[in-house]
């Protein structure tokens, strides 16, 4: 069920700061309203996607607008539950999510839509989704998707993106990690 969550109380601007645009972006960027697992909400403007606590899957998300090559999408882990295997997966897709059917998106991004050419995406370790935690991820322009955690490492996750066609962000609310919120631009540096 894709549903406005609201709370009644307003976040503080602490908590929860504006997703500012960087003047190279191709606009805020948010959760696509449209295409959403069937088991999260959107709040705070399509910016916090939360997943129901019943279930480690469903929660599959993507951007609301195109990203470019080496755009850094900053997210921060808001809630986790430890009972569930698995965590947050972070990948790509060529194919727009506006575009696919009434079924989609399916509960999974690995394997229900790695296993088809277009999408690609890879599984974050779990010890760095501390809720809290921050972390980037991009693509680069030879196709490799980019991962930084919380503890300012980067790795590499996965080669082979297509990056001559427009891309847009996957993120997979999967098992432990239960809600994330999309941050904006940081310390002067473009995050789109």
């Amino acid at each position: 069920m894709t549903t406005q969550h609201n709370t009644g109380t307003r976040p503080s601007q602490e908590l929860y700061p504006p997703n500012v645009c960087g003047c190279h972006c191709l606009g805020p960027l948010s959760f696509h309203k449209r295409a959403l697992g069937t088991k999260v909400c959107l709040s705070l403007g399509g910016r916090r996607v939360e997943r129901d606590r019943e279930t480690f899957q469903n929660g599959l998300t993507f951007s609301s607008r195109p990203i470019r090559v080496q755009e850094k999408i900053r997210l921060r882990v808001e809630c986790c539950d430890q009972h569930w295997h698995g965590a947050l997966r972070l990948g790509f897709t060529i194919i727009p999510p506006s575009s696919s059917g009434p079924l989609f998106p399916p509960p999974m991004a690995i394997p229900d839509l790695t296993t088809t050419y277009g999408y690609w995406a890879s599984t974050v370790p779990s010890s760095h989704l501390m809720p809290g935690a921050e972390l980037r991820f991009w693509v680069t322009p030879r196709g490799m998707l980019v991962y930084e955690g919380p503890n300012g490492l980067r790795y590499k996750l996965l080669k082979g993106v297509d990056v001559t066609r427009p891309l847009w962000a996957m993120i997979d609310v999967h098992g432990q990690t239960r809600a994330v919120l999309l941050l904006g631009e940081a310390h002067g540096e473009f995050l789109g």
